[in-house]
């Protein structure tokens, strides 16, 4: 405890007048660190991980009618698959999702056969979605995409049916299905391991017995919207993960 009598070149110094020493030499550290009443800006704890203000707010949730500008045109999966002359064989505007689980006898796997199954988003609070099949004209086609956007009330939501579906991928895992349509004969695929590439969710099922024939699916999130796709060919290469990736920052802009 201070008691008020020290010895220094001056003299005694009462206690009043060393109160007002104190404060004076506080004042003073604080003009030369800056560190009263805020963070340096060299400080951890002045900016956001991402160099943003840590106080700035989130983007606003995506409204149902930008969705309708998020998936890539045919000119743009062309480029991103290396291929030519791809179409839209199939698509759906109409916010629904497809239901092919009688398709499919793991229905462990039902997630990693197409993108926005309703049985996979079941129960996650999605709203609306948009869906589209692309491939070259004919049945000889050498590459295959199916990009779907689905949207969620808010951001938290699409994060957790991401979380969720990190869980669920896991489960087809290094397995193999059987995928069956009728008229047609069954497809028997092997599924690799899942991996997680720069927060996209991605796994490889290759077709037995159709020299090389896999598709990549790979599944992210941004904002409030999902992105998920599947990108089919001769080839192995990350065009799942490509195609989602701009997809995704597609989503950044809006």
């Amino acid at each position: 405890m201070w008691t008020g009598r020290r010895s220094d070149a001056t003299g005694w110094i009462g206690a009043d007048h060393v109160r007002r020493f104190m404060v004076v030499a506080v004042a003073g550290i604080c003009v030369l660190t800056a560190a009263c009443g805020g963070n340096s800006d060299k400080s951890p704890f002045a900016k956001g991980g991402n160099g943003s203000s840590a106080s700035s707010a989130p983007p606003p949730p995506l409204a149902a009618s930008a969705l309708d500008g998020l998936l890539l045109s045919s000119d743009q999966i062309d480029t991103a698959m290396g291929a030519t002359g791809m179409g839209v064989a199939w698509s759906n505007n109409n916010g629904e999702l497809p239901d092919d689980t009688e398709t499919v006898s793991d229905k462990n796997c039902l997630a990693n056969y197409y993108p926005g199954e309703l049985p996979v988003y079941a129960g996650s609070g999605w709203i609306t979605a948009r869906n589209q099949q692309l491939h070259q004209p004919g049945s000889d086609f050498t590459a295959f995409v199916q990009q779907a956007v689905v949207l969620f009330p808010a951001a938290t939501d699409a994060a957790a049916f991401f979380t969720t579906s990190t869980k669920q991928w896991q489960t087809c895992a290094n397995r193999r299905y059987t995928y069956t349509r009728s008229g047609e004969s069954p497809a028997i695929w092997t599924v690799s391991a899942v991996s997680n590439t720069s927060g996209t969710l991605n796994a490889r099922r290759t077709q037995e017995g159709f020299n090389g024939w896999n598709c990549q699916r790979a599944l992210t999130v941004r904002n409030n919207v999902s992105v998920d796709v599947s990108a089919c060919s001769y080839t192995e290469g990350d065009f799942g993960i490509k195609i989602a990736h701009q997809i995704a920052n597609k989503v950044l802009k809006q």
